[in-house]
């Protein structure tokens, strides 16, 4: 089966507080997708300037795929550079936020998964 680009979920919005717009296009659309093991594979995509707000996940974990862009990322107080390649994690009960910093948007393959 091939899901082509234009039958993905699109969605534009502020992301949990953060400044400006993000861009989420689903991958596998939920819970249903993902056989109830997680509930959230998409791409996300921040402009310059913009970010996903401080936020905790409980019992989930999440995993993200830099695949465009720099950014920071900023998990108990701790803020990391990151760029295309590196991989972002967040632990069950970790909370985190991340910034584009760079000229270019920051995209990310992102999986919530539960523990």
């Amino acid at each position: 089966m091939v899901r082509k680009r234009a039958a993905r979920p699109c969605v534009e919005k502020q992301s949990h507080g953060g400044e400006g717009k993000v861009t989420m296009t689903a991958i596998l659309n939920g819970e249903a997708e993902l056989n109830g093991k997680g509930n959230f594979f998409s791409v996300i995509t921040i402009p310059p300037g913009c970010s996903v707000g401080w936020h905790r996940h409980e019992g989930e974990c999440e995993a993200m795929l830099v695949v465009a862009g720099a950014g920071e990322s900023c998990d108990g107080g701790l803020a990391e550079a990151f760029e295309p390649g590196d991989v972002l994690l967040v632990p069950e009960g970790g909370g985190h936020s991340v910034r584009c910093t760079g000229g270019e948007a920051v995209q990310l393959v992102s999986l919530v998964y539960y523990q």
